[in-house]
């Protein structure tokens, strides 16, 4: 009984500790380092439902095999969680095949898979001007069955559906070659020898600029993407690759303050290619840009906010169709027009009582469109909201005479400043009466210049910093007498 209860009670401590608040590893969590490892499984059957035991299993991504068991059974198990295929092979049976979407589990059960009787063969031999040729990759497309051919250039593929198809052949630095299969009641073919062509050669080229007259543009960058090579075009603006494979590929063309450009090369039959003569643009070049924002304050107590934007981009090419600025922070997405007084591209986009401190350190992304393109032509910030109220003392809802002084609080918002002081008739539309820029920010009075006729006023008082970026005060009314 001792003994019992001794037991019990180390089980219980047992419990206790595995119920403590120790971290345990989530199988689940990214963190867990068994996090991206799982385990497939299923079942392999026959046509008539009947078990296959010793069926090959391959999980291809990893080249990882098992075999079925006695009870079609298989278990792949710490593979890495990657979509792939799993392919089912058994002598005398078709090679298939199962797509695998892990879909974030850990294990997966896939499909019962069936398999069918198969007795097709398909053997050859591929040569190449050389002779035969090794390591060629040879598909049968009818269920994706790839192999490769050994050193004497022979392939063979087994336990094939017999139904016509298609035999791809391919090698890098070879041109690629196909082969249609038709069995015609037999279940072992031999295809007729595939000669593979060596195409490697001379790809030769020009570019030249897109305004006239056209000259060649020397130091372009010339990429051919097949074979990751690179060229410098001359001074004459001519370029050439030798000894390139000839696959039909992709050129591309770069060059500082032109836009990139690209042509497609198909290759014809004789040792030199005459690629397309290519007209570089000159890009859009944004010369100067500046985003402003300015901050109202009202006597009903809203607080209003608006952007500015001006910049200046010029194209030597070809005349700019529009010029677009886009900041996703604050929904900003405008067309700017061109000012022909200015010579600038403008845009004012008042926000209403939206805040616009979110613009904050986000970009300001800059696009110009030319002939229907669209280019990236650099990017800017806002440097400053000044969301900071500038408060008027005198006078303010009082008489005053004809030559009143104008005092406000001293404003100190951390940052260099100028003062712009504005005198309004307060009618409906309300006239600018007087005004004084550049006032030094250490002031706190002004005494208007001028004799103000009798009559009903109201005055404000601006902040400009050293980028343009502005608030105002709210409006102080007084009456001349």
């Amino acid at each position: 009984m001792k003994n019992l209860h001794k037991t019990i009670l180390i089980l219980v401590l047992l419990i206790a500790v595995q119920s403590c608040d120790a971290p345990h590893i989530n199988p689940l969590d990214p963190e867990n380092p068994d996090y991206k490892f799982g385990q497939l499984d299923g079942f392999v059957y026959n046509k008539s439902l009947n078990v296959l035991k010793s069926v090959k299993v391959i999980w291809k991504n990893q080249n990882v095999l098992t075999y079925t068991d006695a009870n079609g059974y298989y278990k792949i198990e710490d593979i890495p969680r990657t979509n792939g295929t799993i392919y089912f092979e058994k002598d005398g049976f078709a090679i298939d095949s199962l797509q695998v979407d892990w879909q974030n589990q850990k294990s997966k059960r896939l499909a019962n898979k069936y398999l069918e009787y198969a007795i097709g063969v398909i053997d050859g031999y591929v040569s190449t001007p050389n002779g035969r040729e090794a390591d060629v990759k040879v598909l049968w497309s009818n269920q994706n069955i790839l192999t490769t051919t050994n050193s004497s250039g022979y392939y063979k593929l087994k336990n094939l559906k017999t139904n016509d198809g298609k035999l791809y052949f391919e090698k890098d630095g070879l041109k690629k070659d196909s082969a249609e299969v038709k069995w015609n009641g037999q279940d072992s073919i031999r295809v007729a020898e595939k000669n593979l062509f060596f195409k490697k050669g001379e790809l030769r080229g020009s570019v030249k600029t897109a305004a006239l007259p056209s000259t060649g543009i020397p130091n372009v960058k010339v990429f051919w993407k097949n074979e990751n090579k690179i060229v410098l075009t001359n001074a004459s603006g001519e370029y050439s690759f030798n000894d390139v494979a000839y696959n039909d590929g992709k050129l591309y063309f770069e060059k500082e303050g032109y836009a990139n450009d690209s042509i497609d090369v198909k290759f014809g039959s004789g040792g030199v290619q005459q690629a397309s003569e290519v007209r570089l643009n000159i890009r859009p070049v944004l010369e100067n840009i500046n985003i402003t924002t300015a901050v109202t304050y009202r006597l009903t107590g809203q607080i209003l906010f608006k952007i500015f934007v001006q910049a200046s981009v010029t194209d030597k090419d070809d005349p700019i169709d529009t010029v677009f600025v886009n900041c996703s922070a604050i929904n900003f997405n405008k067309s700017l027009t061109y000012n022909t007084t200015t010579k600038y591209y403008e845009v004012e986009q008042n926000y209403g009582t939206i805040n616009l401190s979110a613009a904050l350190g986000k970009d300001f992304n800059v696009t110009a469109k030319v002939n229907g393109k669209k280019y990236d032509i650099g990017k800017t910030r806002i440097t400053r909201v000044i969301d900071k109220e500038i408060e008027i003392e005198s006078p303010k809802g009082v008489v005053v005479n004809s030559t009143p002084t104008l005092y406000w609080k001293r404003f100190v918002p951390g940052f260099s400043f100028k003062y712009r002081v504005e005198i309004w008739t307060d009618e409906t539309p309300a006239e600018l009466y007087w005004s004084r820029d550049n006032i030094s920010e250490s002031e706190i009075q002004i005494t208007p210049e001028v004799t103000l006729p009798a009559g009903e006023y109201f005055w404000v008082i601006w902040c400009t910093d050293e980028y343009g970026n502005q608030t105002r005060s709210k409006e102080a009314s007084f009456v001349v007498n």
